[in-house]
C-alpha cells in the first residue's frame, strides 16, 4: 500500500508467473478501506512485467527508498533466464501521467542508488 497525491495505491502481483502476464499491478481508491479501481486485470502488469527471454515472473515485491530519501524503488524477485532460481532485483518506480511504472526489470548490471 502506498499513499501519494491523497490517493491510496495497493500494489499486488498476480497471474501465473510462468506466463509473461505475471507481474505487478495497483488499484487505487480515495481512502484506505475502499472502494478500489482502475485494475489492469484486463490489460496486464502495468507497473513491471517479463522481457521475454531475460526475465520471468517478477512481483513479490517491497517500496524502498534510495538513501537520497527521494527516489523511489521496487525490490523484488524473479526467476533467471534458465529457470533454475529467484533473483533479488531492484529498479526505479516512475510515477507517471499513466500511473506507476517501475523502470525495468532490467537485466544488465546497473549503478548502486545514490
Amino acid at each position: 500500500m502506498r499513499k501519494r497525491n491523497g490517493k491510496y495505491y495497493c500494489f499486488y502481483s498476480g497471474a501465473n508467473f510462468l506466463t509473461s502476464r505475471y507481474g505487478v499491478d495497483y488499484c487505487v481508491a480515495d481512502s484506505i478501506m475502499g472502494p478500489y479501481s482502475d485494475t489492469g486485470a484486463d490489460k496486464g502488469a502495468r507497473v513491471l512485467h517479463a522481457v521475454e527471454g531475460h526475465v520471468r515472473g517478477p512481483g513479490h515485491h517491497s517500496h524502498v527508498l534510495s538513501p537520497d530519501g527521494k527516489t523511489e524503488y521496487l525490490v523484488y524477485h524473479a526467476w533467471d533466464k534458465a529457470m533454475k532460481e529467484r533473483q533479488l532485483c531492484i529498479d526505479k518506480l516512475a510515477w507517471t501521467a499513466q500511473g506507476p511504472r517501475c523502470q525495468g526489470p532490467t537485466y544488465t548490471p546497473q549503478p548502486l542508488p545514490r
